[in-house]
């Protein structure tokens, strides 16, 4: 056995590539690539007890020569006793009708078929003929387009059911094989045009490299694997902080913004991805960039009602303290939903739609109570009126005259026919002029927290309460008064 064929057997057992008795789909081009990976599998293919399935995508863009190539692999395949499989694929139309670059489609294509013939015959992998030129390539191409970690650590030996038995092979030892078995191959001309990014790094970035440091291409491809190990562990340590932070329900994601940002910065971009992940299912983070996991990240800090559109149609939305990812838009009535708790009961022990009230009469605010309104903490305390009482003014903290109420007050956010009472004698005010005049944005008046009666809206979280209700001092008549806070207790 020819000792790169030992080596490259020793890679597939020690990562488990392909198990014994598999059926692998191999993808062959005819270039000096792809035919060493045949050649080195069917090599194998008695040890490994595994069947070979051939594929060769011609596409539709290099005329002559390309059928030539596919009579090679054809040609090569039947003397190897392998069965082969052809495809023809206009790659140029599929580019058009797609908005994609050749590349691109070209790359599309290929991964279509491969798994199409996957399917069909159930084969257990689809081997491809990456190398380390190949890694290096990746790495620089990702490094220029603004790569996270993920990115840096370029191709995997293993992704699904793809496979890549020759990646830390040089493309000098993939030849010097090839010689030795007097194996010819096929070279395509394309390969050398610098039409292509690809190419261009080729050609000209990575000789540049090696002329600075000959081992520049060993040098990137070993900080490739590094990066796929950092990857790696900060995911596992993404998953257990997501437990605390994101939650799946009834089809969206849910990520609470306080929770998340008590984690470090770069988990919190990892506990953003997981939750896409998780909202996108099978699909995993495909089209998903560093662009976008920025978009959620300064959703954090934007006020509620803020949005941002990802690819795959996903909507994601700030919503009091939390951001929810859906597919597609949510409808006014979805994102009215109230959520109650009692400390220590956990965030859903009881739903409530605004149809229904929060409370009902009095005697149910005997106790303080802590209240959940999409994703704020809503603390109300009763308590009995003290002629040296303070009365604090703070933004998200006040006070309100218990005695001055009636049944049936409830959270909520705005509907048609609120208003406020802006006058000691009595005046009103639609809500909907007040928000005007507040200056608050339309795309956000309906996300304001509301503590209302009836239509009488006694505060508006952030901007102002009823002078039906307000206390600014304590006389005799107010026995009883209500603290009312919105948000953490400690910044209120």
């Amino acid at each position: 056995m020819d000792v790169f064929e030992k080596r490259i057997l020793a890679g597939i057992r020690e990562n488990h590539l392909i198990a014994q008795g598999s059926t692998v789909i191999t993808g062959v081009s005819g270039g000096a690539d792809s035919v060493c990976l045949l050649r080195v599998l069917t090599a194998l293919r008695h040890l490994l007890a595994i069947e070979i399935c051939v594929v060769h995508i011609e596409h539709g863009l290099r005329g002559q020569s390309a059928l030539e190539d596919e009579a090679f692999v054809r040609s090569l395949c039947s003397s190897l006793h392998v069965s082969c499989h052809t495809e023809h694929v206009n790659v140029r139309q599929m580019a058009e009708r797609e908005g994609l670059s050749l590349e691109e489609a070209g790359r599309k294509a290929r991964y279509e078929c491969f798994e199409r013939c996957r399917i069909q015959t159930g084969a257990d992998r689809i081997a491809v003929a990456h190398h380390a030129q190949d890694q290096a390539e990746t790495v620089l191409l990702n490094l220029c387009r603004g790569s996270g970690v993920r990115g840096l650590g370029g191709m995997r030996l293993q992704s699904g059911y793809l496979i890549r038995p020759l990646l830390e092979e040089s493309r000098d030892e993939i030849e010097a094989y090839l010689k030795r078995c007097g194996q010819d191959w096929r070279t395509d001309e394309t390969n050398f045009q610098d039409v292509f990014a690809r190419n261009r790094i080729r050609s000209h970035v990575l000789p540049q490299l090696i002329r600075i440091n000959p081992r520049s291409m060993e040098h990137i491809c070993r900080t490739a694997l590094f990066a796929q190990k950092a990857e790696e562990y900060l995911e596992k340590q993404a998953a257990g902080a997501a437990g605390k932070s994101v939650r799946f329900e009834e089809g969206r994601v849910f990520i609470d913004i306080q929770c998340l940002m008590q984690e470090e910065d770069l988990l919190r971009e990892y506990i953003l991805r997981s939750a896409v992940k998780l909202l996108k299912g099978g699909s995993g983070l495909k089209d998903i960039g560093f662009v976008h996991v920025r978009m959620l990240e300064k959703l954090l800090e934007m006020p509620p009602g803020a949005k941002a559109d990802l690819p795959d149609g996903i909507t994601a939305q700030r919503t009091g303290g939390r951001i929810c990812l859906s597919i597609g838009p949510w409808t006014a009535q979805e994102e009215e939903k109230l959520y109650l708790w009692r400390p220590g009961d956990g965030l859903r022990a009881e739903q409530f739609t605004l149809e229904g009230p929060v409370f009902t009469g009095k005697m149910q605010l005997c106790a303080s109570s802590v209240y959940g309104f999409d994703g704020e903490t809503v603390s109300i305390e009763l308590r009995e009126a003290s002629k040296t009482e303070q009365i604090e003014e703070k933004k998200y903290t006040k006070w309100l005259s218990y005695d001055t109420m009636k049944d049936n007050l409830c959270l909520r956010t705005r509907r048609p026919g609120d208003y406020l009472v802006v006058n000691a004698a009595g005046g009103k005010k639609k809500l909907k002029d007040y928000l005007i005049d507040e200056k608050v944005p339309a795309h956000l008046r309906s996300n304001v927290l509301l503590l209302a009666q009836g239509s009488h809206i006694l505060w508006a979280a952030g901007l102002r309460i009823s002078e039906a209700a307000k206390v600014t001092s304590v006389p005799d008549k107010h026995r009883k008064m209500i603290c009312i806070q919105a948000g953490d207790p400690e910044n209120v």
